[in-house]
């Protein structure tokens, strides 16, 4: 069930065309915009929730862009854990990690690896 808050956003996108959100409001409200294909406010929930990734909440984002279908947040996500692995490693361990991240990080780590020719053959 949306909040007030969320409710109030939803209004003032639609009659204004941009609405004063938090980042806890852009958090559920994501999954809505996407349900009701509401472009704009989803865009300006990503942008807001991009804004604020850091260790803390990382992984949480990474599966709110999952939920909400947002590209551009998982990646944003997955360029942040890229960058700081190590550390997020040391702070939460790699296997507090989301299958869905560890998967999407295996394979862009196999994808930049150059076999010779004579293993694969041409392309």
């Amino acid at each position: 069930m949306a909040s007030i808050n969320q409710i109030l956003a939803l209004l003032e996108h639609i009659y204004i065309g941009k609405a004063t959100i938090d980042v806890q409001i852009a958090k559920n409200l994501i999954n809505v915009c996407e349900e009701y294909l509401l472009t704009g406010l989803k865009d300006q929930c990503e942008m807001l929730l991009i804004s604020e990734i850091n260790l803390e909440n990382v992984l949480e984002l990474y599966e709110i862009g999952e939920s909400s279908n947002s590209q551009i947040l998982q990646e944003k996500c997955l360029n942040f854990i890229k960058i700081n692995q190590e550390e997020l490693d040391e702070k939460i361990g790699l296997f507090a990690f989301p299958k869905s991240i560890l998967t999407r990080l295996l394979q862009n780590q196999f994808n930049r690896i150059h076999f010779p020719e004579e293993i694969v053959g041409p392309h």
